[in-house]
């Protein structure tokens, strides 16, 4: 089988960018911030990658939030 190219169509502002750093790092993670940065675009995006590029395959991911 091939080896599949997934695309994730999503470029970070320098905020966001600077959030994936630091959460990369740790396994839980809380931010606060303020309205519009683009906090649950951030996470999700960032999980998707994660989800996507883990090579034990059995990572587990979970994303928590008020809504």
């Amino acid at each position: 089988m091939a080896d599949r190219v997934i695309t994730i169509p999503y470029k970070p502002r320098p905020t966001q960018r600077e959030i994936h750093e630091v959460v990369k790092h740790h396994r839980f993670s809380v931010i606060v911030a303020h309205r519009r940065l683009g906090k649950t675009v951030c996470m999700i995006n960032h999980l998707l990658r994660e989800a996507l590029t883990d090579a034990s395959k059995e990572g587990r991911y979970g994303y928590i939030a008020p809504y």
